[in-house]
């Protein structure tokens, strides 16, 4: 038996990138949305088929 065991160029390449370049990332701001159901509108960008009694709430962070 061979005492030297050579490791293949790929698996080095994956073990370098996944020490290299793993960085920490995450899903989930804390921010919620409500969506309920409505009827009688139509998603075109024209508000004034849109119920005036609808809850609006200001988008916080509207660059996200």
């Amino acid at each position: 038996m061979n005492s030297h065991t050579q490791i293949p160029p790929q698996v080095l390449f994956l073990i370098f990138c996944l020490l290299i370049l793993n960085s920490a990332t995450s899903a989930d701001n804390g921010a919620v949305a409500t969506a309920v159901p409505i009827s009688g509108i139509t998603v075109d960008g024209d508000l004034s088929d849109w119920p005036a009694s609808l809850r609006q709430y200001p988008i916080s962070y509207p660059e996200r």
